[in-house]
């Protein structure tokens, strides 16, 4: 940690970007930092992950600023910029009064932790786990910020949620403020977006699927809203048509992108791609939501 002690933001720099950091070097370096200003670490930690730092340091910069906001007393007024939370234990961490500017955070574990009255600039959330004991009063943080959030039940059983209407209604459990209003999303047939967000979870096991095989999907493709759901998929090349000679010539449909951002899609103010966007301009055209 003599690195963030040093006045001199190449050894910092240099430290950070020696490859990924384990879990176990973000705690000792928030035992060995516990001391010091919160504004001297966080802020040498943010100046090191701004600038078009490199993803590494940046999750390093983050796994270092959690282990020294883990180890003070009573976290309240910081401020945390430009480092991201990549496969973080936060488990039981409570902070208040706090900003988040132009963070990730990807596969954080936030089960029983608290963000009390804190506000997010940029801040951008995917595959976060939470419980019903998890608070995140994140203020100026849109839902579509949230690409993605699996919920662990009272029981043990867990559930990953894509699509904005069941993201949004996992964060309103959680006390996220933009959940209250719910997300604007694309008025697409229900039962055609319930066939999408099915197709999206086989999606997440396997990039290829063929409507051959006797399984999820030919149960899928039996069903009276496939064929404009398949036509449309196609059409925006969010999958496409390929043949494998070794499977008996079978055709498998490949998606292109990952299933969270097909889903998000649905949202018009999501920051998906291209294709993703005019997969949904085609659903709500030939496949509109009942007004009845």
């Amino acid at each position: 940690m003599e690195a963030i002690a040093s006045e001199s933001g190449f050894l910092l720099l240099q430290a950070l970007s020696r490859g990924r950091l384990p879990q176990v070097a973000g705690r000792l370096a928030g035992r060995e930092l516990r001391e010091r200003p919160a504004d001297e670490v966080l802020g040498r930690l943010s100046a090191a992950g701004s600038g078009g730092a490199s993803p590494s340091l940046r999750q390093n910069a983050g796994l270092i600023a959690l282990g020294f906001v883990r180890e003070q007393s009573h976290p309240e007024g910081l401020l945390l910029q430009h480092v991201d939370v990549v496969d973080v234990e936060c488990q039981d961490l409570t902070v208040s009064d706090s900003v988040l500017d132009d963070v990730e955070m990807s596969g954080a574990d936030l089960r029983g932790a608290s963000f009390l009255a804190c506000r997010g600039h940029n801040l951008r959330l995917r595959d976060i786990l939470v419980d019903g004991e998890t608070k995140l009063e994140l203020a100026d943080v849109p839902v579509s910020s949230v690409a993605s959030i699996g919920r662990y039940g009272d029981d043990g059983g867990y559930s990953l949620y894509y699509a904005p209407a069941e993201v949004a209604s996992v964060l309103a459990e959680v006390g996220f403020p933009a959940a209250g209003t719910g997300p604007p999303i694309r008025p697409v047939d229900s039962a055609l977006v319930d066939v999408l967000q099915r197709l999206c979870r086989v999606y997440d096991r396997t990039s290829m699927v063929t409507e051959e095989d006797d399984n999820v999907v030919r149960r899928l493709t039996q069903l009276e809203t496939w064929p404009t759901l398949r036509d449309a998929l196609l059409e925006s090349e969010v999958v496409s048509e390929q043949k494998r000679p070794a499977a008996g010539n079978k055709t498998f449909l490949r998606i292109q992108f990952r299933p969270s951002d097909v889903l998000m899609g649905q949202d018009p103010a999501a920051d998906v791609p291209v294709e993703v966007r005019r997969l949904w301009e085609i659903l709500e055209v030939e496949a509109p939501a009942s007004t009845a």
